[in-house]
């Protein structure tokens, strides 16, 4: 019994790790593309 909650327990917390390491990965991904949109920006009014 006791083993089953651990176990469940373990899985809870796996699918969670999971999760948060996919919405950081293309929330980092999102911010990483909008950081490079304001460069190009900068660069655009640079040159003109």
């Amino acid at each position: 019994m006791a083993m089953d909650i651990l176990a469940y327990a373990f899985g809870i917390i796996a699918l969670a790790a999971a999760i948060k390491c996919f919405v950081d990965e293309n929330w980092g991904e999102k911010m990483h593309r909008k950081s490079e949109d304001a460069q190009d920006m900068t660069q655009d009014k640079k040159v003109a």
